[in-house]
């Protein structure tokens, strides 16, 4: 279901300190949707260069549709290179980010299906709820 003004998005990011970006994608024989090279500008300014390397996979669907749409894009997107994540080395760590922003207090939910097919990864995953006020005398 469509909910106006709420946003998910579902990524797949892995982290690392040694392997560049390009040295990731190679060992998972796929192409990443983002990169960012550990040393470069941090847009944030905090810190003000990136400590590390970072490749991100998303979901491909519009930041309207729901969220357990997108964990499910994303599983399907990532399933084929599961094993290749598992056996990337200690040094780097991949996670599933789950992020929802919303104009009022909720959350949302995964049916059993999405949870088991999650949980089969055996990856962390993060959740980061966003509350988009748009008046900042609301409670």
């Amino acid at each position: 279901m469509k909910h106006v003004g709420y946003k998910s998005r579902a990524y797949l990011f892995v982290v690392s300190y040694e392997f560049n970006p390009d040295d990731i994608c190679n060992r998972l024989a796929v192409r990443s949707d983002d990169a960012i090279w550990r040393g470069s500008k941090n847009p944030s300014g905090t810190p003000e260069l990136h400590p590390f390397n970072l490749v991100v996979f998303r979901s491909r669907l519009k930041a309207s549709e729901d969220m357990e749409k997108h964990a499910l894009d994303l599983l399907d997107r990532i399933s084929p290179i599961y094993q290749k994540i598992k056996s990337l080395p200690k040094h780097c760590h991949a996670s599933i980010n789950f992020t929802y922003s919303m104009p009022q207090n909720g959350g949302w939910n995964f049916g059993a299906r999405t949870l088991k097919a999650i949980a089969k990864l055996g990856l962390e995953c993060v959740f980061s709820l966003d509350i988009l006020r748009r008046d900042k005398s609301q409670p």
